[in-house]
Parts: structure tokens; sequence; C-alpha cells
């Protein structure tokens, strides 16, 4: 296999885990508990993709490298900071029963945050296929412990914490690096500097994710509060057709920087490459977004009840959102590998205030399919002013490359 294959593989095999999981909870407790879940999935991820610091991308593409080990240290310490404050404010807000559940997700939070590093190691390292077998373990155990739980008469909380568990124990065993580091995962230059450099690189590149991570959670927290759990259980169910779509472009974009970073570095990353790079990711995403639709015809019912097949009127915004991904990925990556972290911050800011202002409008009219349209909107916010920042770098690295050339 290729390494966009493996990569893209393994994308899906960790997707299949976050969707067999919601799904087997819906299965068994029904989708109002389906719906408490969604939430809690959408309150702590943001939280959780800030303190990741963007350390995966930031760990493939900042020059020179650092060191490997100081990289975990930050993702760790981060991780533990966040798991802190979400299970106390969880407490102080929420009843018992959502703190739990708030608490026990925020848990397989920091967990998947630690793996996400983890997998960045063994892509900087070429281990691609240890990557993908580690990951289809790691899925194969949770939705096993997930289902093993719920079978026992686990409540969701329970569940979740099960299949945390058996990620844990699979991720840490093969994918962790351990003993004599490869030559490749070790920096120059002191932990200090290390760890300063990828503060630096790495808050603004995780805010910029975070805030992105708004544009689907908003119109969640939104609809949670004008509408039933299951018609929340019912968003979050669609939203996973553009997260699998998502999960595709993930691996292509991973694949890419390499190539894009060698462009950036001999001023080829132009505007006209992206371009060609949106279209081919397109050819591959936007059929697997119509497809994905057509899926939840049949899927829906089966998961939630009966009542909750999508129309048209949540197909078609669905398929808009899934199909302005790839250019949404194109831009993002290419402002990742400029090294521009708060450019693509910049680009954040601009689709959540979109997203927010969108939501309070039309999500409590329009419910579901207002949420879609909404997230559909940001998305195309994104597209816009990413492209737009990534196009005039791209356009800027050959006069100062010229220059530089000029001066030697």
């Amino acid at each position: 296999m290729s390494r966009a294959a493996h990569l893209v593989a393994t994308g899906v095999a960790r997707y299949a885990g976050q969707l067999g999981s919601f799904a087997l909870v819906a299965l068994v407790l029904g989708p109002d508990p389906a719906g408490r879940y969604a939430l809690a999935l959408a309150v702590t991820a943001p939280v959780f993709v800030v303190a990741g610091l963007g350390l995966r991308p930031v760990f493939l593409t900042i020059s020179p490298r650092v060191d490997a080990r100081d990289a975990e240290r930050l993702r760790v310490g981060a991780s533990a900071v966040a798991l802190v404050a979400t299970i106390a404010m969880a407490v102080a807000v929420a009843d018992p029963s959502t703190a739990l559940l708030v608490s026990v997700v925020a848990a397989s939070k920091a967990v998947d945050a630690s793996a996400e590093l983890w997998s960045a190691f063994l892509q900087a390292t070429d281990r691609h296929r240890r990557l993908t077998a580690s990951t289809a373990g790691a899925t194969a155990a949770q939705v096993a412990a997930v289902g093993v739980a719920l079978a026992g008469g686990a409540s969701v909380s329970g569940a979740v914490a099960a299949g945390t568990g058996a990620v844990l124990l699979v991720v840490a065993t093969s994918m962790r690096p351990r003993g004599g580091a490869d030559p490749r995962l070790l920096g120059s230059g002191t932990r200090s500097g290390s760890v300063r450099r990828l503060v630096t690189a790495g808050l603004p590149a995780g805010v910029a994710a975070g805030v992105a991570t708004l544009v689907t959670t908003l119109p969640q927290y939104t609809l949670g509060q004008t509408a039933a759990p299951s018609d929340v259980a019912e968003l979050a169910l669609l939203l996973y057709v553009v997260a699998g779509v998502q999960i595709v472009l993930n691996g292509l974009s991973q694949a890419w920087i390499p190539e894009a970073r060698s462009r950036h570095e001999t001023a080829r990353l132009t505007a006209r490459h992206l371009a060609a790079t949106t279209l081919r990711w397109s050819a591959l995403t936007v059929p697997t977004a119509v497809a994905g639709a057509g899926l939840t015809v049949v899927v829906m019912p089966l998961v939630l009840g009966p009542g909750h097949a999508p129309g048209l009127a949540e197909l078609v915004p669905l398929v808009v959102a899934g199909s302005l991904s790839a250019a949404m990925f194109c831009g993002t990556t290419a402002l990742t590998v400029q090294n521009r972290y708060a450019a693509s911050l910049g680009a954040s800011v601009a689709t959540v205030l979109v997203a927010g202002a969108a939501g309070l409008v039309v999500v409590p009219a329009h419910g579901v399919p207002g949420a879609l349209w909404v997230t559909a909107a940001a998305m195309a916010t994104r597209v816009v002013v990413a492209g737009l920042l990534a196009t005039v770098g791209a356009a800027d690295r050959p006069a100062r490359h010229r220059s530089q050339g000029a001066g030697a």
C-alpha cells in the first residue's frame, strides 16, 4: 500500500471505532442517551483540540525538527490540564449523571490525543503498515469492549469507559516508541528550546483547530437547547458523513505534506498547484459524500428507529458540506506547510463567527436541516479565507526566494 492509502485506511479505522461506539449506544440504549452522548462529545471536542496544540501537523512540518520526546511531554501535560479543567467544570455546572458522562468522554479524548501524536511518530519514521494495523486493532478492541459493556447492562458512561480502556491498552503497547529512539525522531537544540518552539507554533495551530471544531459543535449546542436529545443524535449521525469525508481527506493531506513542504521550500507551492490538488481530492471525496448521504437513508432508521430517515432537506446541505471539505483541507494544510499558524487561526475565527451568528438565527427556526446549512456556510467561509491566505503565501514565496537568491 502507498503512504496515502495507509493514512486513509488508518483514518477510516479510527472513524469506524467512533461511529461503531455511537451506533451501539443508540441501538442498545436508544436515541435520547445517544443524543446526550453526542452533546458530551461536542462539549469536550474543542477543549481537547486546543489542548492538542496541533502537535501532529506541527511535529511533521516544523523546521528544523524537534525531539519527539519533548512533543510527547508537552502533549501529556496539556491533556492533563484539559482533563482536570473539563471534569471540574462538569462537576460544577451539571447534574451528577451528566458530569460523569462528560468526564468519561474527556478521558477518552485524552487517550485519543496521545494516540494521535504517537501515530505522527510512526508516520515520521515511515512505519505506515504498523500505524494502520495498530489503529485497526484499537478500533476492534474499542467496539468489542463497548458492546460487551452494553450487553452487561452498563450505562453510556460505563460503555465509553470500557472502550477507552481498550483503546489505551492497544495504542500504548503498539504505537508508542520504545527503547532507543529512531534518529528521525530526534531534534537538535535544548529541551527548553524545543518546547518553546512547539508551543510558539502549536498554540495558534491548536487554537485554530479548536475554533474550527466549533463549526460542527456550535450547531449541536444550539440544537440541544431548542430540540429533543433524539434530534441531536440525528444531527450527530448525519455529521458522521462529513467526518467520514474528512477522515479520507486527512489521510490525503498528511500524505501530501512532504510534497507540499518540498514545493514550498523551492517556490513551487503555487496557486495553480493548490487548485489542482483540490480538484484531485474532490474527485474522490464528492462521490464519498453523496454515497454517505445515501447510506444514512437506510442506516438512520435502523440505528435511531422509525421516523428518523433523512429527507432532501437534510441530504442536500449534508452533501454540500462534504463536498466543500476538499478545498477546506487543501487551504488549511497549505497554511500549515507554510508555517503560517497565525493565519490559520484567523481563518478559523472567521469561520466560527459565521457558524455562531448563523446558528443563533437559523437552527432554532429550522432544526436539523438548519444546523446542517450552518455547517456548510461556515465551511464555505473557511474555504474562501484559508484559500486566499494560502494563495497569497504561495505567491509571496517565489518573490522571497528570488530575493534570497540574488543576495547569495
